[in-house]
């Protein structure tokens, strides 16, 4: 397994984590605790030192589960949580939410302190800096080793920055979502923060025909359209894999880990099974002109997209003004 230094923390992480949102009842992967036993212990054993879990992950069983598996090992691995999301499609970033959701969380995971604990999202209807300010307060009290911040647009980080309580961010990057994280990157830089990356093979999108139906379900906002074969992104990608004879796992992966301010992949998993394709994936080595004919079509795709929606926005501005005419 390889490791990285967790900017700032000067924590050594692996380059996978272990997403822990499938471990729990209801509707999870894991619905049972031995399936999530054994998919925490191969991971241990791989070297993966990195959970990643929440209050509202595994319909609020996640971090049970995986303190009781953890038990004695806890020590050994590095444990983020979140809070900020209701599990109703709410948010709560009041301060008193997160003192009460972290509380709970030590007391779920069997843990005096966690590593580190994100502000899932931000609360519309609460400054960002009184969340800050919580977590702060949670640092000092010694529940808390370093604070974070997850998927927060550069506005609101660009307002947080200056702040000693954040140390990590948490954001989407894969070969299809990649521009809230491009316009993070350089405050990530300046700020030496500590980079997860989650959801790398786009939930499922990225292996089509595999876990499509899994990606369709949990996250109807995503666009077919841009994962259709004839898409040029997607062209592009089937297109790499062939001529360098990697499979989709190890491109996907190796694309994002070759954003050196990225520091672990947080990756779901179905399966040991699937798991061990995930570590795998690392395991080799991306040539660096691979990663600059996808870096390029990247690139050529996302202005592709931003004429059409300017196009669109356009002529939806030139007929709401006929309209009132």
């Amino acid at each position: 397994m390889l490791y990285r230094k967790l900017g700032k923390t000067g924590l050594n992480v692996s380059v996978i984590g272990f997403g822990c949102n499938q471990i729990g009842s209801g509707r999870r992967v894991y619905k049972d605790f031995e399936s999530a036993k054994d998919a925490v212990f191969l991971a241990l054993d791989k070297g993966v030192n990195l959970f990643d879990t929440a209050d509202v992950y595994g319909e609020k069983k996640s971090e049970e589960w995986l303190g009781r598996i953890l038990g004695a090992a806890r020590s050994k691995v590095i444990i983020s949580t979140k809070a900020g999301l209701t599990g109703d499609g709410g948010r709560n970033g009041h301060p008193d939410h997160l003192r009460k959701s972290l509380e709970n969380s030590l007391r779920r995971l069997k843990t005096d302190y966690v590593d580190i604990f994100f502000l899932h999202r931000p609360d519309p209807k609460i400054p960002i800096a009184e969340s800050i300010s919580a977590i702060d307060k949670l640092i000092q009290e010694g529940k808390v080793r370093f604070g974070g911040v997850s998927q927060l647009d550069k506005e609101d980080l660009e307002t947080v920055k200056n702040s000693n309580t954040i140390s990590c961010v948490q954001y989407c990057l894969n070969f299809f979502n990649f521009q809230t994280t491009y316009s993070v990157m350089p405050i990530v830089k300046e700020r030496n923060y500590g980079f997860f990356a989650y959801s790398p093979m786009s939930s499922g999108w990225i292996l089509k025909d595999k876990y499509c139906s899994l990606a369709r379900k949990r996250f109807p906002y995503l666009k077919p359209q841009y994962y259709r074969p004839e898409f040029p992104l997607f062209k592009a990608v089937v297109q790499a894999t062939e001529k360098y004879e990697i499979n989709m796992h190890q491109l996907a992966f190796g694309w994002v880990l070759s954003h050196q301010d990225v520091h672990s992949v947080i990756c779901g998993t179905s399966s040991c099974e699937q798991l061990l394709e995930n570590i795998k994936a690392v395991d080799g080595h991306i040539a660096s002109d691979l990663i600059e004919s996808i870096n390029n079509i990247v690139q050529k795709c996302a202005v592709e997209k931003y004429r059409v929606r300017k196009l669109i926005w356009n002529i939806g501005t030139k007929i709401r003004k006929r309209v009132t005419v």
